[in-house]
């Protein structure tokens, strides 16, 4: 093995977008599941490890980066895996926000516009139906549609 196909421990925390810890944990070192140490080098200095054989132990090869699987199961840190975790969790909260049953549903919007039109502020508005004007605002931000309506409503 040579120099350039070794690395440290904090090197390749680097290289697979995990901490040290999960990195020592792969290795064998300072975890309850123990792994074979692998060969270290020598010479001065922190520890250096074969990279082929820590990739192998650490599944990098096997890891499906930009999923669910990645992020989730393989605890993949990687800008794929995050970018997807991101968006997933993006989702999910404006459908918790914007969705049947949340806060801002269909039914709270189409009161909203309603009470509007009947000549209410969006203040007065929002507060008939359980929500704080930022919210309705913000809406109107999120939900192209409802904030052209919003909109018309308010110029009537």
């Amino acid at each position: 093995m040579t120099d350039a196909e070794a690395a440290t421990i904090g090197e390749l925390a680097r290289r697979w977008g995990a901490n040290e810890n999960a990195v020592r944990q792969a290795l064998g070192r300072g975890s309850r599941k123990k792994r074979p140490a692998p060969a270290r080098l020598p010479g001065a200095g922190p520890a250096r490890y074969d990279v082929a054989v820590a990739d192998r132990w650490w599944g990098w090869d096997e890891v499906p980066h930009g999923t669910a699987a990645g992020y989730r199961y393989h605890r993949c840190r990687c800008p794929d895996c995050r970018e997807y975790h991101r968006a997933e969790m993006a989702a999910l909260r404006h459908a918790k926000l914007y969705g049947d049953g949340g806060p801002m549903s269909p039914a709270v919007r189409g009161r909203i516009l309603d009470a509007v039109v009947g000549g209410a502020s969006v203040l007065a508005a929002a507060a008939a139906v359980g929500v704080s004007h930022q919210r309705v605002y913000a809406a109107a931000r999120a939900l192209p549609d409802f904030g052209v309506d919003l909109n018309a409503a308010t110029r009537r």
